[in-house]
């Protein structure tokens, strides 16, 4: 999961603090939606296992992705009305590139912390998952997840 960030992120291209920020946030994420696990059951048969786990954290259904776009277009509103002098002093002097990345610089860790106070105020929930495995040169590797039914 956080090699195809990564990947994602250096594909954006939006500069080193914005990528701190976002991995932050998603390790954030990942922490409080999983805070605690519980093997319920493992069945083995030959090299493939299913385990049935009980996760208990944050709901992630509540994370209301409409509400983070209002509230990037509202932080990114608020900077530019908040620093028009700033901005228009530093882009005089600056490429649009390095106008642009002072701006996700600014920006960043701005509206990642409005977005772990999200994560923060969602309701607690359990999960029942599904692991599938496959065991792969003597290591078990997880080849699927689905939620039990």
């Amino acid at each position: 999961m956080y090699s195809e960030l990564d990947s994602q992120l250096e594909s954006m291209g939006l500069g080193e603090d914005f990528d701190r920020e976002a991995r932050s946030f998603v390790q954030d994420f990942v922490s409080k939606t999983f805070m605690e696990y519980k093997v319920d059951g493992i069945q083995v048969d030959g090299d493939k296992a299913t385990a049935n786990i009980t996760l208990n954290g944050k709901d992630t259904d509540e994370f209301d992705l409409n509400e983070i776009q209002d509230l990037t277009l509202n932080e990114v509103t608020n900077y530019i009305n908040d620093h028009t002098e700033e901005l228009q002093s530093y882009a005089e002097n600056h490429t649009e590139e390095e106008l642009e990345a002072k701006m996700y610089k600014d920006l960043s860790k701005v509206v990642f912390d409005k977005m772990k106070e999200m994560v923060a105020q969602l309701p607690e929930a359990e999960t029942n998952l599904v692991f599938g495995l496959t065991k792969e040169d003597g290591d078990w590797k997880i080849t699927s997840i689905q939620e039990k039914q």
